[in-house]
């Protein structure tokens, strides 16, 4: 077999990742997708995934990522007011 051609070898490498996909269960598709957005969001910030999540799907989204205990709740904030009312800004 001859050397493939730059254009060549990205169209072997297409259709051999499109067999290999074709071959694969919804699952493991998820997993690789997971696993590849992980990878990549690992080496960003906080900032920068905020920035990103802002910018793409608002600030209600944001906040409904944050882990529950991240989240202040109602009662906290309450709490916290009338433990401290003057320290807290309205």
């Amino acid at each position: 077999m001859t050397p493939l051609s730059n254009k060549g070898l990205k169209e072997f490498r297409a259709n051999y990742i499109n067999m290999m996909i074709d071959g694969m269960d919804t699952d493991t598709l998820i997993q690789i997708v997971f696993d590849n957005l992980d990878e990549y969001y690992e080496r960003l910030d906080e900032d920068d995934i905020k920035a990103e999540i802002l910018d793409n799907y608002g600030e209600d989204t944001l906040e409904s990522l944050y882990p529950v205990d991240a989240q202040r709740s109602l009662y906290d904030e309450v709490i916290e007011y009338y433990a401290n009312p003057l320290s807290v800004a309205s």
